[in-house]
């Protein structure tokens, strides 16, 4: 008895047409579709591993000592100066800790702080009046406003929590 087997083009084409929750299921039908499984799942851990690693940790507010035993070196590398990936992760932290309702008045209440210079709260009310009003505002918008206006960590830190 002769084997037919399907050409490996074909068989990309048809993985990729494969439902996600689905391909647990497809990696025993051959060694070809096993191998791209565990391919699959190597990529997904691999970014969960790193989402894990540069986490803002829950005793962010805390200080770096939660406990007197207990010190969480992943503070040390958020609060380094010239870090490019802190002040993103301190950005997340913020979109997803803060309540909701603040986060929305967010950009408002830090363009009319006193601190600001005058051309900063003049860039900073000119994107603003681009943005949707405050009940329609998603995170996405938020998070658009930081990244667009380069919020820094020492605003965050002066006029957030």
């Amino acid at each position: 008895m002769t084997r037919f087997e399907i050409p490996l083009d074909i068989q990309n084409e048809i993985y990729s047409f494969v439902n996600y929750s689905s391909r647990n299921e497809f990696n025993l039908l051959d060694k070809y579709w096993n191998k791209r499984y565990t391919q699959f799942i190597k990529k997904i851990n691999l970014i969960q591993k790193s989402y894990r690693k540069y986490r803002v940790p829950k005793s962010y507010l805390n200080g770096n000592k939660t406990r007197s035993y207990y010190f969480d070196p992943r503070l040390t590398y958020i609060h380094a100066n010239n870090n490019k990936s802190s002040i993103i992760l301190i950005r997340r932290y913020y979109l997803s800790k803060y309540p909701f309702n603040h986060l929305q008045n967010f950009p408002e209440y830090l363009a009319n702080q006193s601190i600001n210079s005058s051309d900063r709260t003049r860039q900073l009310n000119d994107y603003i009046i681009k943005m949707s009003s405050n009940n329609s505002r998603t995170i996405r918008h938020i998070k658009n406003f930081m990244d667009d206006n380069n919020i820094t960590k020492k605003e965050l830190s002066y006029y957030g929590w």
